[in-house]
This record gives structure tokens, C-alpha cells and sequence, in this order.
């Protein structure tokens, strides 16, 4: 799917943001009143991540990681997220020019148990010294470019 974005041909590349919506379990009541969780997605936001990195160029030097939905730990730590496959896909071979990693976190409860989190989620990044952490606010915030 991503290939059409051709970021491969995007040689010079040096900075990318990626938005990340964590998905929630809902719960549907099921004919017997149990509950059966529903998410809004099949496909982990951590596979889309990949995806798209693939096809970035290596002179890759920031990567924004967006997390919404990101209410703590345990939406951080989640299987549907897998930050740790993102890490893997982060590694020094691949991106050689990368010297920042931030994680802008969006609705989390603590901002320091959510970034322990993904230190622990990440240790490659953080063995690098890769990985910075900022409170994203309610409104949209949008990297600024400079125009020549």
C-alpha cells in the first residue's frame, strides 16, 4: 500500500513524522451477555510504522512518533502497538543517520510512566540515546518548515 507514497524516491529524507492512533478495545455484548473486545483495526498500527520505513531512505536523521490514544503504560506496552518491532525496524544498519527518535505523547495519564514504557518497549533506540519525549497538547500541532 505504501509504495505508492514513493518515498523511496525521496533521497535526502531527513525527517519523518509518523501519527499513531492506539487502538482501544471496545466490548460488544454478545447474544449470551458476555463480553467480546472489538477493535477498530486488524492491522497493528506497529505494522503500517514498518511499512512505511521500508521504503524511507537511510539519510533518515528525526522520526516523530505521534502516539494518541496513549491513556499509560499499558495502551504503550500493548500488542496492538508493538513499539518493540518499530525499534527493530529503527536499527543502526538500516538508519545510520538517525539521531533522534521523538515521542510525542497524546492523552496519557503520566507522562513519566508512559515514557518508561516506551524506553522499555524501545531499548535499541534508548541504548542509542535515540529517544526524546514531549506532551503532545489537544490541538494539532504541526511541524513547522522553513521555506527558502
Amino acid at each position: 500500500y505504501w509504495r505508492v507514497l514513493r518515498l523511496n524516491t525521496c533521497c535526502d529524507l531527513e525527517s519523518l513524522t509518523l501519527w499513531v492512533y492506539i487502538p482501544r478495545l471496545r466490548y460488544l455484548a454478545t447474544i449470551r451477555h458476555t463480553l467480546a473486545p472489538i477493535t477498530h483495526s486488524d492491522v497493528p498500527p506497529s505494522a503500517v510504522c514498518i511499512a512505511i520505513l521500508a521504503n524511507v531512505s537511510p539519510t533518515l536523521r528525526t522520526l516523530t512518533l505521534a502516539l494518541f490514544q496513549a491513556s499509560g503504560p499499558v495502551c504503550i506496552q500493548s500488542e496492538k502497538l508493538s513499539l518493540g518491532l518499530i525499534d527493530d525496524a529503527l536499527s543502526e544498519q538500516r538508519f545510520p543517520s538517525l539521531t533522534k527518535v521523538k515521542i510525542v505523547l497524546y492523552d496519557s495519564v503520566s507522562m513519566e510512566e508512559s515514557s518508561e514504557a516506551v524506553r522499555e518497549m524501545m531499548p535499541k533506540c534508548r541504548q542509542r540515546g535515540l529517544l526524546d519525549f514531549t506532551a503532545g497538547s489537544n490541538s494539532l500541532e504541526l511541524d513547522s518548515y522553513d521555506t527558502v
